[in-house]
């Protein structure tokens, strides 16, 4: 099992979609960084630093108001519309590639099918976390390399009042409400990106497969625009300093319900007897 993580490890992490999707990801962190990061630094602060003295200034941007995590602006937007792709976009295939082209009886002749199914689950939510996370984490770098370390202030929550999750961590620690967001993110997306090994046995073609996560998750906020208050999608939590305290129970119902589908799945295709795809 062991040999078998590294080469699924390899497979997922050591191609040319997921360099694709790296250089895509860089290259919107750096026009975002630039269009505003940028700006803030050169022009709105040096602004702010010398009227100190008028007492009009009440606190100094910095890192974490400028992180793409907390700022609302086009590219955040953008971002987070095509992250479902991306995600699936490097490994969400293989499953169907190696039962399409028969590579999956190679691997249960040398091993327990359970092995199979555990890695291919294990590597496709590693893989899906990491490229949705990495935008993130690296946005957050630049940040912190080129701007200070602001104080949070309670009397200027222009970020999230006191409905929002973890907003007492936020305004006691914001460091620590960073690293939680970017936690979310990776085990969030890394769970969506599993709904590709749902699609592997219901859709008929590799590239339908990639995008059903991205399918789920637009169709979840469609339906919770049209529903109301009374639905929120499982996957709200991925914004997740857009998150109200009373949706967690809705929130984590739904992402239990998606998570026991899976099980599903995997449990029915280690006992399945005969694998066609």
């Amino acid at each position: 099992m062991k040999q078998l993580f590294k080469i699924e490890f390899s497979r997922a992490f050591k191609n040319k979609r997921m360099l694709i999707v790296l250089i895509i990801e860089t290259a919107l962190i750096i026009y975002d960084f630039i269009s505003y990061g940028l700006d803030i630094k050169t022009k709105t602060i040096p602004f702010l630093i010398d009227n100190i003295a008028t007492g009009k200034v009440d606190n100094i941007p910095g890192a974490f108001s400028i992180w793409i995590g907390l700022h609302y602006n086009q590219i955040r937007t953008i971002l987070y519309s095509v992250l479902p792709i991306l995600a699936a976009f490097p490994y969400g295939d293989s499953l169907y590639i190696d039962e399409e082209k028969h590579y999956y009886y190679n691997i249960i002749t040398r091993t327990k099918k359970s092995n199979y199914y555990t890695v291919k689950l294990i590597v496709m939510f590693f893989s899906g976390g990491t490229c949705a996370v990495f935008p993130f984490l690296l946005d957050f770098l630049l940040s912190a390399m080129l701007l200070p370390f602001e104080n949070v202030l309670v009397c200027l929550s222009r970020f999230m009042g006191d409905a929002f999750i973890f907003s007492e961590v936020f305004y006691s620690n914001p460091l620590l409400y960073c690293i939680l967001y970017m936690c979310a993110i990776f085990g969030g997306f890394g769970l969506l990106n599993l709904f590709c090994y749902i699609g592997t046995y219901i859709f008929s073609n590799k590239y339908i497969v990639v995008i059903s996560p991205f399918c789920l998750y637009f169709c979840s906020f469609i339906i919770s625009n049209f529903v109301g208050d009374n639905y929120v999608s499982p996957w709200e939590y991925l914004r997740f300093n857009d998150v109200l305290k009373d949706d967690i129970l809705k929130i984590v119902i739904q992402v239990v319900i998606y998570f026991f589908l899976i099980f599903g799945v995997y449990i029915n295709r280690i006992r399945k007897k005969k694998d066609m795809l």
